[in-house]
């Protein structure tokens, strides 16, 4: 698995990456082994009345598949990690029943 966390406008810890590296390998299960490529992006956004607000997408490339990117938007980076991850899980799942994920890759 070729797993990318990144960061802007925020500071990258060693927290917040290793549990974006949880959260993508327990909600992937599997499918994370087979992932091609899978991309953690948090941001910063200013909401409403300038409130700030994190922004986390996730990019997931499998093979045979399109590629599966989700985002999710909340107060609390972890809890935004969380929420684009379970995302993530859905869509893939959803697409690999769609169209069966291939042996080996392209």
């Amino acid at each position: 698995m070729n797993l990318v966390v990144r960061t802007s406008g925020l500071r990258l810890t060693r927290a917040v990456r290793v549990f974006a590296e949880s959260r993508v390998r327990a909600a992937l299960g599997g499918l994370a082994v087979r992932a091609r490529a899978i991309r953690v992006t948090l941001l910063e956004k200013r909401g409403p009345a300038g409130a700030r607000q994190r922004l986390c997408r996730v990019l997931v490339l499998l093979p045979g598949l399109g590629p599966i990117a989700v985002r999710a938007l909340a107060d609390d980076r972890y809890l935004a990690i969380s929420n684009a991850c379970s995302r993530a899980a859905a869509a893939a799942r959803q697409a690999a029943i769609r169209q069966p994920l291939q042996s080996g890759g392209r």
